[in-house]
């Protein structure tokens, strides 16, 4: 196999690549997308400026082969995991015999590089085949992957690298490990442990999404994790070649993760794990070329350079995607590897890889000013109006689907000035406080805002416009008729950008069908295209599985507008709205789901037909679940962000890497107020000790918050996730949002929940302050359980 390095070995460019990271995190702050050039050209530089370690970068030597493939290895599996997990990734507007001129054209490009400076002198046809499918691969992962494209490339490598010794079938040991693998991850797909009821709302169509489905254990995650890494290793044993061995487990990983977490879920630490292992991956790339043979072949390199960036601009073109025109991803160093393993490429070419992305780093936008990200950071894309009794976690779970993007979901309710008819301040709060505990059960970041507003329309549209969204989601009364409700009809009035009203959201991802309806005019609105995507990527079925149908126009006015997102044998079309039940049938129960998308009234595109193909749709399918979708008013951006621009916007685990708690937690612990392995047996008890500490000098006030919380855990207790009891109130005494924590391993058991409660919150804040400061503290404390793992500290 390989023998292990002395210490002094790989301490030198240990220390090398520990300061490469640093400088690459300092141009990343100008350059967010330069850290991955920056780090291939430190490396260069790293192995050229220390010819006492210079062995290690001989492509012979077991330690930088074994570090490299480690690297490719971490990299392509947490790119599969992200790829796997995804229920249903973003696809191109653009038409189809451009997506696939996209995939083809590296496949040409690999092998015109490859036969001109890539492949090693004397090479044969069969070599020259692999190398250009070699290089093609690395081509196909320059930019942020797309699914076909990171699919094509896996392929690629795979055969690239096949290979066993003297041409021998591999033995059947890692065959039978292969196997026995990925039977492991589809077991561990199927542990889905359903939780309790949390934050359900007192409508008849809450049900469906009311239930929360506890996020997987620790041990579940080990074991997914082990069983990959088991894959990736009998692949690789196999002949696949570790890059292809790390996408393909971390697909069937990223799948096994995806049907066992909760409906709506999204963080798991891939993307931090990801960015650190791109920057190892750069750099051990670069640490590999020899700089005196990467002199002796310039004009190769050179010209593998100016192939990476003329690809890339090229797929940019084909696809009208302006984030894809500069290489900025790592895989194409784990492809280039895989191809030097194999003797298929040259020093010159990974050189020329290094050089390009090196100089794209300058031409890559610029990271925004500090009062620029300030503002972005303040953009929500889609914003929820809640209430009472509502379905609160199948609007934001739809919601947050719909938007697709790293960034939470603002849940606002609207509350009326006293002695205005309308939801009071304190009902508002306790819908909101329980809109986050339900969010936060569901692995859900959701923002909560309580609007002072006389009308819920004025007040919706007033936030969404201070926050930039994009899309305002509200719930849609018993009849689907647009005019019963004046909350849809003032925020088409009062706000440009999209508006969408839907009934039993809760069922929506859930439908076996998707229907999406069109009266004639509304295919050519602003946004329609982006509609389609965004519904797309809420269905669970996916864009191929979509119906539509076109109401008083012809099929292929649809087809055109939808940008090749929906397949022409899928779209029907008839000639009035009164024909709409008849073209799609009768589906069972909740079977269908139905997207109206409509234009805005007073626009020169809309028409009564719009007015009444919700009305038939209400009264023909009453129980189906359905969506009706104004786009955004003027041009397509109305209420949008540059999506360069908000890309490169640090995250908020960027800002964040030590993992830090928020600063309401931080207190509670520095004051003394956490209390782990309690010895109080009952939760009464228990709740008395937590007021105690927050009114450590009045007992009076705490045995009377005591005896409230009590109250509440018995008869309406509130869940941040399974086994996380919140409680929460305003009382005098205090002078800020204060929090008091107790945990216990065995657990207080409660008649009102399924499980146990292992972890008591308790939340205070002053009598007088406004539900926004009761509100912010809440949304850290959700924070700290779901993004921190703070339940898991307190119980270890």
């Amino acid at each position: 196999m390989f023998s292990l390095p002395a210490a002094s070995t790989i301490l030198a460019p240990l220390l090398a690549f520990l300061a490469a990271r640093w400088l690459a995190l300092l141009v990343g702050r100008r350059y967010p997308y330069g850290r991955i050039g920056t780090m291939a050209a430190l490396g260069a530089i790293a192995s050229a400026a220390l010819p006492a370690v210079s062995a290690i970068g001989r492509l012979d030597a077991g330690a930088y082969w074994l570090a490299a493939d480690a690297a490719s290895a971490a990299f392509m599996g947490a790119l599969g995991a992200t790829l796997g997990a995804g229920s249903d990734p973003a696809r191109s507007a653009a038409p189809g015999w451009r997506r696939g001129l996209a995939l083809v054209a590296p496949l040409g490009a690999g092998l015109a590089v490859a036969a001109v400076s890539a492949i090693p002198p004397g090479a044969d046809v069969q070599v020259a085949a692999r190398a250009a499918l070699a290089f093609a691969a690395t081509l196909w992962l320059t930019v942020e992957a797309r699914p076909a494209a990171a699919a094509i490339a896996g392929v690629a490598l795979a055969i690239a690298s096949f290979g066993s010794p003297a041409g021998a079938w591999p033995p059947i040991q890692p065959i039978v490990a292969a196997i026995v693998s990925i039977a492991a991850l589809a077991v561990a797909s199927s542990i889905v442990k359903a939780g309790p009821v949390v934050g359900g709302g007192a409508s008849g169509d809450a049900a469906p999404s009311a239930r929360s489905v506890s996020a997987p254990s620790r041990a579940s995650e080990a074991f997914r994790v082990v069983a990959a890494v088991a894959l990736a290793w009998s692949l690789a044993a196999i002949g696949l070649g570790w890059p292809a061995s790390g996408l393909a487990a971390g697909v069937a990983a990223g799948m096994a993760r995806r049907r066992s977490r909760p409906e709506g879920g999204t963080g798991d630490g891939t993307g931090r794990f990801a960015s650190e292992a791109a920057m190892a991956l750069a750099f051990i790339a670069g640490y590999g070329v020899s700089a005196s043979e990467a002199a002796a072949r310039l004009p190769a390199a050179a010209a593998v350079a100016a192939s990476v960036l003329a690809s890339t601009a090229l797929v940019s073109a084909l696809l009208k995607d302006k984030r894809a025109r500069l290489p900025i991803a790592a895989g194409a160093f784990a492809a280039m590897l895989a191809a030097r393993k194999a003797g298929l490429a040259s020093d010159a070419a990974m050189a020329g890889l290094a050089l390009a992305y090196l100089v794209a780093a300058p031409l890559s936008p610029k990271a925004p000013g500090r009062r620029a990200a300030e503002d972005a950071a303040r953009r929500i894309g889609t914003i929820v109006g809640v209430r009472p009794g509502g379905d609160w976690l199948g609007a934001m779970a739809l919601a947050a689907a719909l938007d697709g993007r790293d960034r939470p979901v603002m849940a606002a309710c609207v509350a009326a000035p006293d002695g205005s008819p309308g939801l009071g301040v304190d009902q508002a709060e306790e819908t909101l406080v329980r809109c986050v505990a339900a969010a936060s059960a569901a692995d859900l970041r959701v923002v909560p805002n309580l609007v002072a507003s006389r009308g819920v329309a004025a007040g919706l549209a007033r936030v969404a416009d201070e926050r930039g969204a994009e899309l305002v989601l509200v719930g849609m009364d018993e009849e689907a008729d647009r005019k019963t409700s004046g909350t849809i009809d003032g925020l088409l009035a009062s706000f440009p950008g999209a508006v969408a009203a839907v009934k039993r959201p809760g069922a929506f991802k859930a439908a076996k069908r998707l229907v999406i309806l069109a009266v004639s005019g509304a295919e050519a609105s602003p946004g329609f295209a982006r509609a389609v995507e965004a519904v797309a990527r809420a269905w669970a079925g996916g864009s191929k599985a979509l119906e539509a149908v076109m109401i008083g126009a012809p099929a292929g006015a649809m087809l055109e507008a939808a940008g090749g997102l929906l397949r022409p044998g899928r779209i029907s079309s008839v000639a009035s709205w009164r024909d709409v039940p008849d073209a799609i049938g009768s589906p069972s129960e909740g079977d269908t789901a139905f997207v109206v998308l409509s234009s805005r009234p007073g626009t020169k595109d809309w028409n009564p037909g719009h007015e009444r193909l919700p009305v038939v749709m209400g009264s023909s399918f009453p129980d189906s679940p359905t969506m009706l979708w104004f786009p955004p008013s003027g041009n397509d951006e109305a209420g949008g962000i540059d999506a360069e621009a908000e890309a490169a916007i640090p995250s908020e685990a960027a800002t964040r890497p030590d993992g830090g708690l928020p600063p309401i937690v931080e207190a509670a612990f520095s004051a003394g107020r956490v209390f782990v392995d309690m010895d109080e047996d009952s939760l009464v008890d228990a709740i008395r000790r937590l007021t105690d500490s927050v009114f450590p000098f009045d007992r009076v006030a705490s045995g009377r918050l005591a005896a409230q919380f009590s109250a509440v855990a018995r008869k309406e207790p509130i869940e941040l996730a399974p086994g996380i009891l919140l409680l929460h109130a305003h009382a005098g005494g205090v002078a800020l949002p204060t929090l008091a924590i107790g945990s216990r391993g065995a657990g207080w058991p409660i008649i009102a929940l399924s499980s146990p409660v292992r972890v008591a919150v308790a939340l205070v804040s002053p009598a007088d302050s406004g539900p926004e400061a009761h509100l912010d503290a809440l949304t850290q404390v959700a924070t700290a359980f779901r993004d921190r793992d703070l339940a898991a500290r307190l119980l270890a």
